[in-house]
């Protein structure tokens, strides 16, 4: 009898042992009675909603098993309508129902009332979250949460306040936290909260001890509990893994094409110049489009390139304006710097009004500094010609005097050389030749100030 004792005892601890493990990869809410759902007054109905599409609900009464429907939202239901016997007198009855998925599984008993409905779920756990080393944050009375995930669209609130939606950065009003989206190399998104922790600058919510609810789609909720109160100048980092794969077909042409025109249009010039490349790239590319491609996105990330130092130089400005005040001299460079900059965006992505308008709102405010009415503008005519020689790359180019075909002494230095499909740019500030040259051509090329492009 002990023995039989014993060996009951190690089977309960084998399926204690073995639910905890399934535990970790999915979530069972037991179904409650629920008054919207309405049954034959012989019938009771059981719904199970689920992420997953590999479900299985049975129950000990019958044979039925759970139907399955699809959610709006892509989720599933499951659905078992129960007739109870015709000779059968009660208004209630308990069964036993089981519902599995391929990770994990739950049996849970249920009182059913005739006429009922009662609904739960049973999702299979798609993210889970991995602790990594915490760092500094180099910002006084200051804190940061980083969230680094593949996933692009991820839900997460900050102590019931919602800070990203779908991947999007949410502005929330009256709390001490701003959040804000990044690329961190590669396929990972930075999801990032920074918190405002000076007590004397309060907000009306003032956050010290977040705790965060982590989603994406259908998928279960994670809460982040840090275990205390946030630091000063400490940085909190988080990875969110998926237990799903999603595989997304293959982009055409067409579509990469109108992908970088849109970016381009919203002004993510990083997007545009990677969907301009893997249209370039494509095996349907037209051969006489390539070319065109390659200008856009050379163009792309130059203006990505000068948005850059655009935007640094402002933030530089508004850093010492506010330590040192508005007439300090580094304030008039940096803001010059960035006006600059903003205009050159502008001439590699001329849609772009918003930059045309910071430089606007830059200039103006710029018309009030002491050193505005120091500086002296200079106008600087540049003469830039292009083309493409039908020889390839690698030629060198020169200016010449003569329509003919001249010979470059050893100690004349080329313009330049054309680039590897032929392409070239020469830069002209002052007064340009009368012709160019390409080494090894019968001729040289006649321009004057209106030459933008020579035909070979």
């Amino acid at each position: 009898m002990k023995r039989i004792y014993h060996i009951l005892l190690l089977l309960s601890c084998a399926l204690v042992i073995g639910m905890k493990a399934n535990a970790q990869r999915v979530f069972f809410v037991e179904p409650k009675e629920a008054p919207f759902i309405t049954a034959g007054p012989n019938q009771v109905k059981i719904i199970i909603h689920s992420n997953s599409d590999k479900l299985a609900m049975t129950h000990n009464m019958g044979e039925e098993k759970g139907v399955r429907t699809t959610n709006d939202d892509g989720t599933y239901c499951y659905t078992i309508n129960y007739s109870f016997p015709e000779d059968y007198e009660d208004d209630f009855i308990k069964s036993t129902f089981l519902v599995r998925l391929p990770v994990g599984q739950k049996d849970f008993m249920l009182v059913l009332r005739k006429g009922k409905g009662y609904v739960g779920t049973f999702n299979e756990n798609f993210i889970t979250i991995e602790k990594n080393n915490d760092g500094l944050f180099p910002q006084s009375k200051a804190a940061k949460v980083t969230f680094l995930s593949a996933m692009k669209k991820l839900d997460i609130e900050c102590n019931g306040k919602l800070c990203f939606s779908d991947g999007q950065a949410v502005p929330v009003a009256d709390v001490n936290f701003s959040s804000s989206v990044k690329q961190e190399g590669g396929e990972l998104n930075a999801y990032i909260i920074e918190f405002m922790l000076d007590e004397e600058k309060k907000t009306p919510t003032f956050i010290k001890r977040p705790v965060f609810k982590i989603k994406v789609g259908a998928s279960n909720a994670i809460d982040v509990d840090l275990g205390g109160d946030l630091e000063f100048k400490k940085s909190y980092s988080y990875t969110i893994v998926s237990n799903v794969k999603i595989v997304e077909k293959e982009a055409s042409f067409d579509e990469l094409l109108a992908k970088a025109q849109t970016k381009e249009e919203e002004a993510d010039f990083f997007a545009a110049a990677n969907a301009y490349q893997d249209a370039r790239s494509h095996e349907n590319c037209p051969v006489d489009k390539r070319g065109e491609l390659e200008a856009q996105l050379g163009k792309m990330n130059s203006a990505r390139k000068f948005l850059f130092y655009a935007e640094k130089f402002e933030r530089q400005g508004a850093r010492v304006e506010r330590k040192e005040g508005f007439t300090a001299d580094s304030v008039f460079i940096y803001y010059r710097g960035a006006i600059r900059s903003y205009k050159k965006v502008l001439e590699y992505a001329p849609g772009t009004t918003e930059f045309e308008r910071r430089a606007e709102e830059l200039d103006e405010k710029l018309k009030a500094h002491p050193m505005n009415s120091k500086v002296t503008t200079v106008t600087v005519k540049y003469q830039e010609i292009t083309g493409r020689h039908p020889n390839g790359g690698g030629i060198p180019i020169y200016a010449s005097n003569t329509p003919d075909n001249p010979k470059p002494n050893s100690d004349d230095k080329p313009l330049g050389t054309t680039r590897g499909d032929g392409s070239f740019r020469v830069v002209f500030k002052d007064t340009p030749p009368p012709y160019l040259y390409f080494y090894g051509d019968k001729k040289s090329y006649k321009i004057d100030s209106t030459t933008t492009e020579i035909v070979f």
